[in-house]
């Protein structure tokens, strides 16, 4: 009798989204060849760098709190599931996990005023925090 587990959980998550701004940073496309006179009626080629100025964005180092770095935590499951498969196991379910925030607001003042009415507002959102994903031993197939 084995005492190899049938089936294994296993469980990874995702990271927030970094947050990015632009940011204008020059880039050195090139040279160009020029003639410097010297005082004493001489001349001399130097090399001299070209510029472009570009926008690339860059991370602030903060993170977004309502997106989830989905390309993230595909490069994760992937790896779980490749290791899984080496490990002599076939996958059997990968099921998310989700978490969310919310809030609310609601206004009775009308209702101060002899009114039998209010309003309000709300929101909600849901994010893929991670997966977990279930292999089976597929000896015991």
């Amino acid at each position: 009798m084995s005492t190899r587990p049938k089936y294994i959980t296993n469980w990874t998550y995702t990271s927030l989204m970094p947050e990015t701004k632009e940011k204008k940073v020059k880039v050195q496309v090139g040279t160009e060849t020029v003639e410097k006179k010297s005082l004493l009626g001489g001349s001399k080629a130097i090399e001299q760098p070209q510029y472009e100025t570009r926008t690339e964005k860059v991370e602030t180092g903060n993170h977004i709190n309502t997106m989830s770095d989905i390309g993230d935590l595909a490069d994760r499951l992937e790896n779980m599931c490749n290791t899984m498969h080496a490990d002599g196991y076939d996958v059997i379910s990968v099921i998310p996990v989700q978490f969310g925030n919310f809030n609310t607001h609601a206004d009775k003042s009308s209702m101060q005023q002899g009114h039998s009415y209010g309003f309000g507002w709300g929101y909600g959102f849901g994010l893929t925090r991670g997966v977990i994903v279930t292999g089976k031993d597929r000896a015991e197939s």
